[in-house]
């Protein structure tokens, strides 16, 4: 994977350290916590979010060293709402969290506003759903695959998407899963929906699938996985490389074999899964990545947006510093900004 990018995951090592990992491009414990597989993990932007059970933490990576490390969480904001995090998906919108479906709140979808903390009830999906995989297609386009249905205690194939101007939610076009799956992994690249993994009702399944972005035409099978896996992570390095992470070979009535392979696929080339080592970890769970360049990338362009507002360098700086932004980012921005004419 590139060095721009960061991967976390919920995990124990061990000498039976719990919490939240980042296991790229370092291996470090960044927060104690406890966790279980139904809980939601997402890196956004600088910050980590955490929601289990009745809490959403939330941590900003901005200013913190790797040296330092483990860390507390910044905040941890109570679900007011009837509301359990368990199975949960969720995705950033602007400047708030989206949490939807889950074991005891299928079909439900509630917003958390970072700034006020405050909760919000938004449309129900379609269908209910616990274990279910999400991607944004783009800025205005969530999408929602598989899952289980936790009331019909069936699994999923279909699909739906939850539009960010109207929120509310609708069929994808055609798109529907080539077979029913919970808990699998999903990503974009390169204009296609890949899938990995999951539970398909009998076994961990190590099949990949992708289809077009449009949401119409079939998928088309890819080399499949040398793992099973189910509660992974699979990410994209923004350069045709696809890596999954971690996950768990779930057997009934056995115990769980823990799956700690990481494995990258060229999509390009098509040749196959390479595996890529393991990790030092015993266990590992929804890894999430998060791109530095575009972190960096949403914070010039508030540096740009301030700056359309008629705010001068120093009124910049003071405003990034209040907007949790460090020097070296407010610099950088800056700069980058400067170099396309600006005289501020």
């Amino acid at each position: 994977m590139e060095g721009r990018q960061r991967v976390f995951t919920m995990g124990k090592d061990g000498e039976g350290r719990r919490g939240i990992w980042e296991v790229l491009p370092s291996h470090t414990l960044l927060v104690k916590t406890r966790h279980k597989s139904g809980d939601f993990l997402l890196a956004d932007s600088s910050r980590l979010i955490h929601a289990t059970e009745k809490k959403v933490h939330v941590i900003s990576l901005n200013n913190k060293e790797i040296q330092g490390a483990p860390y507390k969480w910044d905040e941890v904001i109570p679900i007011t709402d009837r509301f359990i995090v368990n199975g949960t998906a969720g995705f950033i919108m602007q400047d708030s969290l989206i949490l939807l479906g889950g074991d005891g709140n299928p079909k439900r979808v509630l917003l958390l506003d970072f700034s006020t903390k405050k909760w919000q009830t938004l449309s129900s999906m379609r269908t209910g759903r616990k274990g279910a995989a999400l991607t944004k297609i783009d800025e205005n386009t969530i999408l929602v695959l598989g899952g289980e249905d936790p009331k019909g205690m069936k699994l999923l194939a279909n699909c739906e998407y939850f539009d960010t101007r109207s929120r509310g939610w609708s069929a994808f076009g055609n798109l529907k899963m080539p077979i029913p799956l919970s808990d699998h992994a999903v990503t974009v690249c390169n204009d296609y929906i890949y899938v990995s993994g999951g539970w398909d009702g009998r076994e961990t399944a190590k099949d990949v699938w992708r289809s077009k972005l449009n949401g119409r035409g079939s998928w088309e099978r890819l080399p499949p996985l040398n793992k099973q896996r189910k509660n992974h992570g699979m990410v994209g390095d923004g350069a045709g490389k696809l890596s999954v992470i971690g996950g768990r070979f779930h057997r009934i009535n056995r115990e769980d074999i823990q799956v700690l392979e990481t494995e990258a696929f060229k999509v390009d080339e098509g040749s196959g899964w390479v595996p890529q080592g393991k990790l030092p970890l015993r266990r590992a769970w929804k890894a999430t990545d998060m791109n530095i360049e575009n972190a960096l990338q949403a914070r010039w362009l508030i540096v740009v947006e301030l700056r359309e507002l008629g705010l001068k360098r120093p009124d910049i700086e003071e405003a990034g510093k209040k907007l949790n932004l460090n020097r070296v980012i407010i610099t950088m921005t800056l700069g980058r900004y400067l170099e396309t004419g600006s005289t501020a």
